[in-house]
């Protein structure tokens, strides 16, 4: 993803089993902030 628009953060909203599963990917590429929907993991 390189880190071309330090003006625009870019994160991920982790709500499902599959989205947790692939967290390592997404911090890889070099995301800057990670939401967990605890509520949307939870029904699942």
């Amino acid at each position: 993803m390189g880190k071309k628009h330090r003006d625009l953060e870019v994160g991920a909203s982790i709500e499902t089993p599959s989205a947790v599963l692939t967290l390592n990917e997404f911090i890889d590429e070099g995301i800057d902030f990670v939401s967990i929907g605890m509520s949307d993991l939870t029904m699942c």
